[in-house]
């Protein structure tokens, strides 16, 4: 039953793990409502990058038994509505819902599946508890490529040379 030969290799890993930083062309593949073992329920945010990589980003229910659920509540539907824009025109995106199961499932509906085929350009940091994560609200855009239509050049129409163009990256 347990064996160790040759053919169990012990070096290098054949899962490809979402790379901290910057993600160009990344996807967002899926949302959902998932269970945990304990049998809560937590709303999934399902990325995939360029290279196939996967990264998961998940909303759990807030408390409102404990004190300063308030500032939790906001800095959730914060975090949503910033995913949720980068597929959705900001005025498209309300919700009202009474519990978090009717959240979530609000959520779904208004995606459906507007975010199918579009690239992101996300920023992942590790967490306090040295999980991967996406920056809370400043650092996933729509990808350039994405929409050519932003696309301009810099450069002058006499053909003289000029500075590249700062691309407001922190590096």
């Amino acid at each position: 039953m347990y064996q160790i030969d040759k053919k169990i290799q012990s070096e290098g890993t054949s899962t490809k793990v979402f790379k901290l930083g910057i993600s160009e062309g990344a996807e967002m593949t899926n949302v959902s409502v998932e269970t945990a073992s304990n049998g809560n329920s937590f709303l999934k945010f399902s990325f995939t990058d360029s290279e196939g990589a996967n990264l998961s980003h998940l909303e759990w229910p807030i408390d409102t038994a404990n004190e300063g659920w308030e500032k939790k509540m906001t800095s959730q539907m914060k975090r949503v509505k910033h995913i949720m824009t980068k597929f959705l025109a900001e005025d498209k995106v309300t919700i009202n819902a009474q519990d978090f199961d009717g959240f979530c499932n609000q959520v779904i509906a208004l995606l459906g599946n507007s975010y199918v085929g579009k690239k992101l350009r996300m920023k992942t940091v590790y967490s306090d508890k040295s999980r991967l994560n996406i920056t809370s609200f400043d650092k996933m855009e729509k990808d350039e490529a994405d929409n050519p239509a932003s696309l301009t050049s810099t450069a002058p129409s006499n053909g003289a040379a000029t500075e590249p163009a700062e691309s407001g990256l922190p590096f």
